[in-house]
């Protein structure tokens, strides 16, 4: 796992976070942009530090079209780490109460670079 600022958004993130999908419906819905980017709703386990927590997650359909994920498979999830969706997933955990970003970060090791350690500070510094 990583933590890092998202090239788009410029928010930071937790990247790397592996997850167990739980379920993804069958209905294929459109954001909101001007590409109308489809994706299914669902949900995925995380385990932190032993506990597994469970959240609503969105699952993009051109990811679903190449790797097409089921109920119990292993997937990688990146989790918003500050703004108004912290602890949602940028893969994006919608609803729900999220995960408990705080204990994730616990179990994230040392950054690999100043840029993660300038991150994590900053992450620090805004809790």
């Amino acid at each position: 796992m990583k933590v890092g600022k998202n090239s788009v958004t410029g928010l930071l993130e937790i990247t790397g976070v592996p997850a167990v999908v739980l379920a993804i419906s069958e209905k294929v819905l459109e954001l909101n942009n001007d590409k109308a980017t489809k994706y299914r709703m669902g949900a995925v386990s995380v385990n932190i530090n032993g506990s597994k927590q469970q959240s609503p997650a969105r699952f993009y359909q051109g990811i679903l079209d190449i790797n097409p994920l089921a109920k119990g498979d292993e997937c990688t999830i990146s989790i918003q780490a500050e703004g108004e969706y912290k602890g949602r997933a940028v893969v994006e955990i919608l609803g729900g109460s999220g995960v408990d970003v705080d204990a994730l970060l616990a179990m994230v090791k040392a950054p690999n670079s100043k840029e993660e350690l300038k991150a994590v500070e900053e992450l620090e510094t805004n809790a």
